[in-house]
């Protein structure tokens, strides 16, 4: 399985349900990305339609990278019932995030942080219901992962249950500290207008949405890293341990610790540009 090519029939066979919806989410992206020519309304300094599409891409990315790691599971974990927990979990968590942040958008009105009202308090609350589901369905995608893999030990299996394991357990840690702070502005205007092409990310002062990307993420970039690490033949093995697994294990430390020094950097007030 590990040597399939990434494909919509393929991603189909390991998950149907996971890759409908991430078609659905997809979808939404090109109406809204056709919305933001024709709508020029403005929401805290970019177009009201910029937070959903970079939502509904980021889902479209997640529900598909799920779908292909549940296809690295025996068939027996498959079809499980905590497999089925998992997928269920990040579909109806990810679908609800992206009908209401679509949905706010559509009437001009913020999703995030958004206490005018109790429907909206209430909203805000169960969005960050959704987001803990997100990231725990991660972490435990990665230990049934690393229980029922059909996968060789070695750098990309290692990638995927380190990958989980980080996108679950430092997009917690990011996303509080985004919560706590009411909002990922630090020591800079309260507006994305002028911010970094599409991320938004601001350039004049801190802000906590780097830091939280890279956690999200780190669930493709790390089994990225294993797949390369094969691919230049340094998944090998020393003893009964494979070389390449220990290289990416070395990789995750020094991922998990960029996340923690881009909060660090936010913390401070300093915007990523301030790296280069």
């Amino acid at each position: 399985m590990q040597g399939q090519m990434i494909s919509i029939p393929t991603l189909w066979q390991r998950h149907r349900a996971l890759t409908l919806f991430a078609l659905f989410a997809l979808a939404a992206f090109a109406v809204c990305a056709a919305l933001r020519v024709l709508d020029d309304r403005m929401l805290q300094g970019v177009s009201v339609w910029s937070k959903p599409m970079k939502f509904q891409l980021s889902m479209t990315v997640y529900f598909l990278t799920f779908a292909w790691f549940i296809g690295n599971l025996t068939d027996q974990a498959r079809r499980g019932i905590g497999t089925a927990l998992i997928a269920w979990g990040v579909i109806l968590s990810g679908s609800f995030e992206v009908v209401y942040i679509t949905w706010q958008a559509a009437v001009g009105a913020q999703s995030h942080f958004n206490f005018s009202s109790v429907f909206h308090i209430t909203m805000y609350q169960l969005m960050g219901v959704g987001a803990l589901l997100l990231t725990c369905a991660s972490i435990a995608l990665s230990l049934r992962v690393r229980a029922h893999s059909v996968l060789q030990p070695g750098a990309y299996r290692t990638g995927v249950v380190w990958g989980l394991m980080i996108t679950g357990l430092m997009g917690i840690v990011t996303g509080v500290a985004i919560s706590a702070n009411n909002g990922h502005w630090i020591g800079g205007a309260p507006t994305d207008a002028g911010g970094l092409p599409f991320f938004g990310w601001v350039l004049d002062g801190g802000d906590l949405r780097p830091p939280h990307f890279f956690a999200l993420h780190a669930l493709q970039i790390l089994p990225a890293f294993g797949l390369v690490i094969g691919a230049v033949g340094l998944d090998g093995h020393q003893g009964q341990r494979p070389d390449g697994a220990r290289l990416v294990r070395i990789m995750g430390i020094a991922y998990g610790a960029l996340i923690l020094a881009l909060m660090v950097l936010a913390y401070q007030g300093q915007s990523v540009a301030s790296l280069f």
